[in-house]
Formats: C-alpha cells, structure tokens, sequence
C-alpha cells in the first residue's frame, strides 16, 4: 500500500521537486476550473460576508476570522463576544480563541525551525535526543518525520489528555509517560492520527532547544513573528475577556499542549498564515528560510500516489489544479480552521465557539476555498464506474477503533460511526455515515471522486484481503473494511437486524425486532430521546452563577439540535426560550539557511467536528433551541419566516 519513494536534493531542487509533488495524483484527484479567482479585495469581502450570514444563521457566541491575499494581511475580524463572557466584544487584535488541534502548527514549525538550523534531522531517532521522556513500546526506530506525518505506528489514544480543572493540568512530560500508546503499525507504514505524536514532539523541540515546551516555541516561532499573544497558558485572561472567575465555568483543559493547547488571536494566526503561505517571513521577522518553508509544505506521506498527502504537521489536499495544505482544531465549545494555498500567497483563519460553531466554522471555510480554489463536478461514471463501485462496497470503521490495543478499544468501537459504501442504479459510490449520504465518481480503479468535485476517496486492498478507505481531505484517518460480525446493530442491515434504520426500505418496523438484539440494546432503544423515553426531560442543575435548577420556560425550546445539558447551562444568558411548532421529521442533522538537504533520505511512504447530541424538552415537543445575540427565524405555519435581533451583536473588523 504505501509508496516508498525517497527523494534527495530537495533543497537544491526545491521548485522541480515541488512542481513534481503538484502534479502527483491531480487527475485522479480534481480536474482543473476555468473558473476565476478571488483578488485580494473580493477575498475579504466574500469571507467576512459568508462569517456575518453564518453568524446570523446559526447559533454561535463568538468569531474571528484573519485572511492573507497575494502574500498580505487584507481582513482580520471579530463577531460576536469572548468565550464565557457576553460583555467582552471578541477583538481580533486582543480576543483568544482556543484552536484545539491547529496547536500542532506551530509545534511542527519549532520542529522545521531546529531542522533548518542544522540542530536535528527529520529521519534520525527522536528516542537519544529526549530527555525527559521515554519512547513507548520497542522495535523500529520513531522520527521526527513519523511524528509529523502520524505514521509512528502508536494507536490512537485520548485518556489523560484533557483536564476538568485548571488544578488537574499536568506537566506535558508527566502526561506524556502516564499515557503510554501501544504501537500497532511499524512506523512509516499507516498514517493514523494521534495527539501523542504531536506530543512527543513538542517534548522533542523543548528538550533539544533546552527549555520546556511553552518556552522553546515562543523562541523558536511566536517571538520571531510578532506573535506576542498567543499562548499555552490553559486559561489566559484574554480568552474570556478579562474575567476573573471564569474557572468556575471552563470545564475543559487541554493535557496535551503541543497537539491542543494552543489559544491564539487572529491577528497572531495571520502572521504564521502569512509566513507559511509564503516564504517563511514576514514584516516582523523570519522563522523559517525558503527551502524549509517550501519542505514544511512538501509530501512527507502519502498513503496513495492519487492523494496529495501529509505534509510536515499538516494536510495536503488538491481542490483543481490548486494545492491547499493546512489542519483544522476541534475542542470543547471551540471549532478552527487553518488553510493555506501557497500558489496564489493566500490563507485563511477562522475559529469559532458556541453550540453551532462547527456550521459556522465550515461555511466559512468553503466560502475561502470556493473563491480561491473553485471545483468543478466529475464526468458521469462511465462503463467501468460499477464495476469499480462494486469492488469496494462493504462496511468500514475508523482505524482508531478497529486498531486501537488498550482498554479504549471497546469504547472506539462502539461509538465510531461506521460509513457504508454502496452502489447504486447509475454506476456510482455512495458513502452513507449517520444522516450524510455523498455519491462519488470513479476516475481510475479504487479512485473516486464526490460529486461535488470537493474530495476524493482512494479505497486500498491489504495483502491479507483487507481493504483500507482514505479521504483526500483526511488522509491520515483511515477507514478500516470491517466483517459482518464487527458492524454494530445501527448500521447493520443483514439478516442479523432486519429492521435496522439505516437499512433502505427497512425502518417502518421497530427496532430492534422482538426476539431479536440484547435485552441491554431494547433498554437503549427506549430511552432514546422521542422514542417513548423522557431521559432529557430530567432537570439538571445549572451552574455556580446560575439558578439551582433550570425552569421549565427555559428548557421548553430545547430539541435535538440541543443537549439538555447545554440548555441549562445558558440560562442566565438566555432568559427567554421561544418555543417553536415542531419540525416535519426528525431525521439526523448530516452532520534550510545553511544550504543542506532538508529532506535527506526521509522516505516519501506509503482531524471530529462535535456532533449535535439530541435532546427533548419533556413537553413532547420539539424545537429550535436559539440563544440572544444573534438574527433568529422562527417558523410559522405555512412555511413563513420572520427575524427580529435579540441583542445588539458587537462587531469589530479591520480590512488592510
């Protein structure tokens, strides 16, 4: 499965080399659009746009955004207020969001840093050069360039990495030791992604550098950027707008610094946009010179010569004849994106909170992407289009849960989605997880291409009879082909669950049919929220600053869009609940300087969104859970809208 090309001279052959990677797998991948692209005016007017209409449209607290043009600042903005803190207008120059996994940007850019002055090498042992931590497991050795492209082999592994107090943080290296990962690859072989790879480097660059970690990339990146208020702090005061007593009501902290702990503003997020989308400078300073900028962004991995690959910490994907390479973050409250085109010098930052960050977030991202690198749809299939289908149809698990060897296995397995693969009537692949169905093109045996021409998915056969799936916009989390006997009863449409809801034709009846599944999954299936069960009309208990219990008037407008949960704890801030007719169905929401070869013989081988959980209001009812702040619509019969605004909404923007 994997390639195994090595590529030497990189720095002295930087643009052929990087003009060879640009080719590799666009046909397969995208076809080229004639369409035209966003000058640097019309880019910032189109993504402050597509912020203000998500903002308006969904149910988010705050937002900032920062976008780079032809190599320059042109837009940093702020919608919205601070985390935790409706007083505080989010300001794009001071207001910190936290990124989540976009951390591992800067984390990799300290690691480039030492590499492009000649203080480590990507391909050597990391293992002699840790000093406060020790590698888990035995066999091949791990490098740095395994660490940034997730292909170290370590399972995936999320037990004490996150904190609920600000008490509980940890050291990284008393983490790091405490949460050994099993290794269940040889390194280089399959990219699986974990934070402990992110991790284990970020201790690499501060044991080299001689400090700890928050020390090594201020010095290594943030100081020689200007970025002076981006953070590691777990609870820096400009995230919350400069309350003092907002540990009573954060309950998230990350355990993994160098992977998640990040919390930057969005004009520090331009200044790295700006110098990674370019030449690894800005007015400011120089953290990287050209070549290792270019190498930062080059293909490290690819699982599949059709795919774009993992670049060195981030993801590569082709949308077009257009490279895009960057990472996204997911954590509690928080959803961000970071994405660079480095052809046309452009970037984009958003990140957001509240309950519909995730929307938000990716109306934005597509608004950037559609206006720099604009897609076309692929031919229809042609004669071989079943036939290829044909050849991958099945059932597939994230890796994670089908790989995973410590005691988290049975909890991946039973909560990973499964995603089907499918043929239908006219040749083509459809993929189905939850409530999203996407219908792909086959291009070449085992590539495919979606319908909307905005991803590809390569389906690779194991020498055992085993079949891997992997995502162009996601390469380095695999889907595993799974038996018949390791699907779970949800997505399962065999004789084993003949009435599962995921089964075309098949969900009139009760599920699970008598005398069929575990008495333990009838349990479940009835107290599922609108099914006969009322486990969400619990009342809970709010928090500290807030009244003891939640009233019924404020929980009476929450629906599955909103866990009970989440109704509660906003009752102080949202004093009135509308409540809205019910909707038509309750079908699921689809969710270097010095001249040397930067690259040397590194093998060229071979991030979740928060899901909206379900909720009932105990009234038999369910509705629109809208919070103050923004433009909400509330449906009347026939059809009609209307939209009124509940609270002034503090904006601040700043175009260049």
């Amino acid at each position: 499965m994997p390639s195994t090309t090595t590529r030497r001279g990189f720095v002295a052959g930087v643009a052929a080399g990087s003009a060879a990677l640009v080719g590799t797998g666009s046909a397969a991948t995208a076809r080229g659009s004639t369409r035209p692209r966003a000058g640097q005016s019309s880019l910032a007017t189109v993504v402050s746009d597509a912020l203000r209409e998500a903002m308006a449209e969904y149910d988010a607290d705050g937002a900032t955004v920062g976008v780079v043009a032809d190599g320059e600042p042109v837009l940093t903005e702020g919608v919205g207020h601070a985390y935790r803190n409706p007083d505080a207008p989010v300001d794009p120059e001071e207001t910190l969001f936290r990124v989540g996994s976009v951390s591992k940007v800067p984390t990799f850019v300290a690691a480039m840093r030492l590499v492009d002055e000649g203080a480590v090498a990507p391909d050597d042992p990391v293992a002699p050069r840790l000093d406060s931590v020790t590698v888990p497991g035995g066999g091949e050795p791990i490098t740095l360039a395994h660490l940034a492209t997730h292909t170290s082999g370590f399972e995936q592994r999320y037990v004490g990495q996150v904190a609920t107090s600000i008490e509980d943080v940890r050291p990284l290296p008393a983490v790091l030791e405490a949460n050994h990962p099993a290794r269940v690859n040889p390194p280089g072989e399959l990219p699986l992604y974990t934070n402990y790879n992110a991790g284990l480097a970020g201790q690499f660059v501060a044991d080299v550098h001689g400090t700890d970690f928050e020390t090594a990339v201020a010095d290594l990146v943030f100081d020689r950027l200007g970025m002076t208020d981006s953070t590691f702090d777990p609870l820096p005061a400009a995230l919350v707008g400069g309350r003092d007593d907002a540990a009573d009501d954060v309950s998230w902290y990350s355990g993994m610094a160098p992977a998640s702990g990040l919390s930057a503003t969005a004009a520090d997020a331009v200044a790295l946009l700006q110098a990674l989308a370019t030449d690894g400078a800005t007015p400011a300073g120089r953290v990287l010179s050209p070549a290792a900028t270019a190498a930062l962004r080059d293909q490290w991995h690819t699982p599949h010569d059709a795919l774009a690959g993992i670049a060195f910490g981030m993801k590569r994907q082709r949308r077009g004849d257009t490279l895009v390479v960057g990472h996204q973050g997911s954590v509690r409250d928080f959803r961000t994106d970071f994405r660079l085109v480095p052809d046309d010098g452009a970037g984009l930052f958003v990140s957001v909170h509240g309950a519909d960050a995730n929307d938000v977030q990716a109306a934005v991202t597509d608004a950037f992407l559609e206006a720099v690198a604009p897609v076309e749809a692929p031919e229809t299939a042609g004669d071989g289009g079943l036939d290829a289908a044909s050849a991958v149809t099945g059932e597939y698990k994230p890796v994670m849960a089908t790989d995973a060897a410590s005691h988290e296995k049975l909890l991946y397995h039973l909560l990973a989605s499964e995603t089907t693969l499918r043929t239908t009537a006219d040749g083509r692949l459809e993929t189905v997880r939850g409530g999203t169905t996407h219908r792909w093109t086959a291009v070449s045996p085992r590539v495919f291409r979606r319908s909307d021409g905005a991803d590809a998915l390569v389906v690779e056969s194991r020498a055992d009879g085993g079949r891997y799936a992997f995502y162009a916009s996601d390469p380095w989390s695999p889907l595993e082909a799974v038996p018949w006997h390791g699907r779970s009863p949800s997505t399962d449409c065999s004789p084993r669950w003949p009435l599962s809801p995921s089964c075309p034709g098949r969900s009139a009846g009760r599920w699970p049919p008598a005398g069929v599944g575990s008495a333990a999954a009838t349990r479940r299936h009835r107290r599922s929220p609108g099914v006969g069960g009322s486990r969400a009309a619990r009342r809970r208990p709010c928090s500290r600053s807030q009244p003891s219990r939640c009233s019924a008037s404020s929980t009476a407008g929450c629906t599955t869009r909103r866990p009970l949960s989440t109704c509660c704890s906003r009752c102080r801030r949202s004093p009135r609940w509308r409540q809205l007719p019910p909707p038509a169905s309750r079908s699921a929401r689809g969710t270097g300087a010095s001249g040397r070869d930067l690259r040397a013989s590194t093998p060229r081988s071979s991030s979740p969104g928060w899901a909206s959980s379900a909720c009932s209001a105990g009234t038999g009812t369910s509705s629109n859970c809208r919070s103050n702040g923004r433009s909400e619509r509330e449906r009347r019969p026939g059809g009609a809208t209307s939209s009124r605004r509940v609270r002034p909404r503090h904006d601040r923007a700043t175009i260049y």
